[in-house]
């Protein structure tokens, strides 16, 4: 990885452009997987394969009330023993009852 990244040091502007898209892209299309995502997408009629970060403007900020949403139902917290860090605050992910 640093190697790619002190090779990426000396593009130019437009290189870095086109990989930080083919990047975000790639992300995005692994974010489509998800129904909350997929969803998302279809909302504002957004493709993964032609994103671009202006379109990024127009998805609402992901909040924490948001995920506890949009939680799976058949998610097992138990199993998982997994706890998110979501900014300075360690959240657990649990579902309310």
């Amino acid at each position: 990885m640093m190697v790619a990244l002190k090779r990426r040091e000396w593009q130019s502007p437009q290189a870095i452009h086109i990989h930080q898209e083919r990047t975000l892209r790639h992300i995005l299309a692994m974010a489509s997987e998800y129904p909350y995502y997929r969803d998302l997408f279809k909302t504002f009629q957004i493709y993964p394969a032609s994103c671009s970060r202006e379109d990024l403007s127009r998805f609402p900020i992901l909040t924490k009330e948001i995920i506890r949403q949009n939680f799976p139902e058949d998610y097992s917290v138990k199993s998982q023993r997994r706890s998110f860090r979501t900014g300075i605050q360690r959240v657990r992910l649990e579902r309310p009852s």
